[in-house]
């Protein structure tokens, strides 16, 4: 795999030792569709232990509820998120990230309004916004008080 100008992508460890250095804070969202999702877990553990990498730079999150409580229970460490977007039944009903173990809550852009934001922080979630390239939109939210923002184009 390549990207831009035919550089490779980079290996996890190599951000992750990146954002130790720059003392940034990284969102690692983790697929449910791989062959194991306990070797995919174990391998992020070894991963993060290897790279030195302090917790509190690092976010874990997915869209399926069963990754959010298998990273919530197993890397207990490390705040793990669930990813929210406008065809999940989640939005509908009541809130249940906690009951998946997790600290945060990262809904799409689209459903972010004051209210949904002001509830959640309620009850305890951060909320980390994705996914904002917008530097106007960017601003709105951050009005709204949203905890974080997820870009494409974190500059």
């Amino acid at each position: 795999m390549y990207v831009g100008e035919g550089q490779r992508p980079p290996a996890l460890l190599d951000v992750l030792q990146w954002i130790e250095a720059e003392q940034l804070r990284v969102n690692i969202e983790l697929k449910h569709d791989v062959p194991s999702r306990r070797a995919l877990i174990v391998a992020l553990a070894r991963v993060l232990r290897a790279s030195g990498c302090s917790p509190e730079r690092v976010i874990l999150s997915s869209f399926h509820p069963g990754m959010v409580a298998a990273t919530a229970l197993t890397l207990r460490h490390l705040p793990s998120a669930w990813l929210v977007h406008s065809e999940q039944r989640f939005v509908k009903t009541a809130p249940c990230w906690r009951e998946l173990g997790a600290a945060a809550v990262h809904p799409e852009r689209t459903l972010t309004t004051r209210s949904r934001v002001a509830q959640w922080q309620r009850r305890g979630a951060l909320v980390n916004v994705w996914t904002v390239n917008d530097p106007g939109e960017a601003t709105d939210l951050a009005a709204l008080g949203v905890d974080g923002l997820i870009s494409d184009l974190p500059g």
